[in-house]
């Protein structure tokens, strides 16, 4: 699709959320896995400058208009430099995808909180965004699964 089309693809390693557990297990596919294939068909990727912020590694076949980016949270985490939280429709605040902590932002707003206390709540939950995601620890198989915290 990135060689007509002047399109990002990006290809991210299956986390162990609820619902794909076993997958997880027993057939994770690694970035460097998808990397392989793609050149065994096209070549050698041509690497593209890193973008701050950005969790993918982004490459490009010889002559595309497109790029291919590879998230790799599994076996080449970025945790030291994520800058990402997400709010989920239920109004948790999800610190990290792989992590069980959350702040409840619901409850706190439905309660009359004002602007500065929602401030502060979520400037805490950063601060308190975890370093690691656990998964080296054993920490695997979250609770809740990428469709209920807006995945």
């Amino acid at each position: 699709l990135t060689v007509d089309r002047p399109w990002q693809m990006r290809f991210l390693e299956i986390m162990p959320m609820e619902g794909v557990g076993q997958v997880f297990d027993e057939a994770m596919v690694t970035s460097e896995q998808t990397k392989a294939r793609i050149e065994e068909r096209f070549g050698p990727l041509i690497p593209i400058a890193a973008n701050p912020g950005d969790p993918a590694v982004v490459w490009k076949i010889a002559g595309s208009q497109g790029e291919i980016g590879f998230i790799s949270p599994v076996t080449a985490p970025f945790c030291a430099t994520c800058n990402r939280v997400r709010l989920a429709a239920d109004g948790k605040l999800r610190l990290c995808l792989l992590r069980e902590d959350e702040l409840d932002l619901r409850d706190v707003m439905r309660s009359g909180a004002d602007d500065q206390t929602l401030e502060r709540l979520v400037l805490g939950g950063i601060w308190r965004k975890p370093w690691g995601r656990g998964i080296a620890e054993g920490d695997v198989h979250t609770v809740r699964g990428m469709s209920q915290i807006g995945g």
